[in-house]
């Protein structure tokens, strides 16, 4: 070949890579990113995320800062038998979720009757090919996820884990997530547990439990503790038998005539209402379709939501039509997140309110901490009948 034939062969080879990178490589990456990125996203995470859950977003990588998001499941699991897994904390967009068994990176079990926002995928890290994973199906915001896992129906599998990554959006998410362990067990050793062992003591008293006060009864004594006034209203945690369920939620309440503030402060939300006609409503219930107690815990601990609100742990709402269990909804010190199903713990606190309307206040000293609640007192009409007597006999005198 002579000296201007390879020139011009080279000439060519050149015009090619000139024009391969112009055109081709950019449509090669967008095509990239519509595979690992933004449709990955989403419609949820892709197959090639079921080992590493990493969402594969182009040029993202996982966020370092202490995790928003906790992943609550019950601390036991019966061959065969359906349990309730929660993504709590702040608002997200995306997730990906698995069971698998303690130290391996082996899916186990599968989810079923998923909500309208999750789909599932069917990973082939997994001791059986199926719906052993979930994710989202939309970019819609979700809050408080709950979904149903089903652990294989044969026993001897041992103790198992939730894991997951959790999106707030598309370029900021979390890995690493993790549940506490699930330990196996029989049918009749979890009905006996649940029936003899309380999954935790009555939780230690705080300096932020100030206003502490006991109501006779005619079997016994049933501790009040005043949580802060919101709206009119003033809340209290009122000492609560059994499991968390919402029947001993409102029974709580009952036994000291309070009434029964519950997990949704309106009964036309736009979310799932979990409302009956037990419930009251706070404050201008029109203005506002937020959960109550986090109406609460903003207010009486500087903003923060029932998680990040001391007083606020081992307290437990009514949620009529969350779980088929019956399950209050709360925050457990095991867990210090929210919303915490009722039945895995005992023993705890009712949220319970009395419509208390202010005529006036007066400061009483308090502990100067984060937090701090009962910085004034409501003078009601019983206090004045005792009050005012004594103010107009000084008067006189």
């Amino acid at each position: 070949m002579g000296l201007a034939s390879v020139q011009a062969l080279r000439e060519r080879s050149h015009s090619f890579r000139k024009c391969f990178s112009m055109w081709y490589v950019p449509w090669l990456v967008l095509l990239l990113w519509g595979v690992g990125g933004g449709e990955g996203y989403g419609n949820g995470a892709p197959l090639d995320a079921c080992i590493s859950l990493m969402p594969g977003h182009y040029g993202t990588t996982a966020q370092t800062s202490p995790n928003p998001y906790s992943l609550v499941a019950p601390t036991q699991y019966v061959p065969g038998q359906s349990v309730t897994v929660q993504i709590t904390g702040a608002d997200f967009q995306g997730f990906l979720i698995q069971a698998r068994k303690v130290g391996t990176s082996t899916t186990i079990g599968f989810f079923t009757d998923p909500p309208s926002n999750v789909r599932t995928n069917d990973c082939p890290n997994t001791m059986a090919r199926g719906a052993n994973s979930a994710t989202h199906n939309s970019q819609a915001v979700k809050r408080d996820l709950s979904l149903t896992w089903t652990p294989p129906s044969d026993a001897g599998h041992g103790a198992v884990e939730f894991v997951a990554t959790v999106a707030e959006q598309k370029t900021v998410y979390w890995t690493g997530l993790k549940s506490s362990q699930l330990t196996e067990t029989t049918a009749a050793s979890a009905t006996t547990q649940q029936a003899t062992t309380p999954a935790r003591t009555t939780p230690r008293r705080t300096t932020r439990q100030l206003d502490t006060t006991k109501q006779a009864t005619t079997e016994a004594a049933i501790e009040r503790v005043v949580l802060g006034t919101v709206s009119g209203w003033t809340f209290y945690k009122v000492q609560a038998s059994g499991p968390m369920t919402n029947a001993n939620v409102k029974s709580a309440c009952d036994s000291v005539g309070l009434s029964l503030p519950c997990y949704i402060n309106r009964d036309a939300c736009a979310e799932t209402p979990y409302w009956n006609s037990d419930c009251v409503s706070i404050g201008d219930a029109n203005s506002t379709c937020r959960q109550t107690q986090r109406l609460v815990s903003e207010a009486i601990c500087s903003g923060s939501g029932p998680a990040g609100c001391e007083v606020m742990n081992n307290v437990f709402a009514y949620m009529p039509g969350w779980q088929q269990d019956g399950s209050a909804c709360g925050v457990a010190t095991a867990t210090n997140t929210w919303c915490t199903r009722g039945t895995s713990y005992f023993s705890l606190y009712a949220f319970c309110a009395v419509e208390s309307p202010v005529v006036s206040t007066m400061p009483i000293h308090t502990t100067k901490e984060a937090g701090n609640v009962g910085s004034a007192v409501t003078m009601t009409s019983n206090l004045l009948m005792v009050v005012l007597p004594a103010c107009i006999t000084r008067m006189l005198m």
